[in-house]
C-alpha cells in the first residue's frame, strides 16, 4: 500500500514477522533516534514487529515531515 500526497511519501509492506513502513524521503527525515533503516540514497524505513514496537516509534513526525516534504519539494517520483 503507497500513501500519496503531492505524491507518494509513506509505503505499507507487509512481512511474515514484520510489517515495513517507508518514506520516500527517508533520508531527508529528521530521526534523532535512529530507527530508520536502509541504505539508498532516498529511502529509508522501518519494521514494526507488534503492536508493543509500534507504541515506541515516532511514525507520527515522520509522517507529518514527509508530506511536508513533499509540499515543499513536490513529487519525490519526479525529476
Amino acid at each position: 500500500m503507497v500513501f500519496e500526497l503531492g505524491g507518494p511519501f509513506a509505503f505499507v509492506k507487509p512481512a511474515r514477522a514484520h510489517l515495513t513502513f517507508g518514506f520516500w524521503r527517508g533520508t531527508q527525515l529528521d530521526d534523532p533516534s535512529g530507527v530508520l533503516e536502509g541504505s539508498g540514497t532516498m529511502m529509508r524505513h522501518v519494521k514494526i514487529g507488534g503492536i508493543d514496537h509500534l507504541a515506541s516509534l515516532p511514525l507520527q513526525s515522520f509522517v507529518l515531515q514527509a508530506v511536508a516534504l513533499n509540499a515543499t519539494h513536490g513529487n519525490p517520483t519526479r525529476r
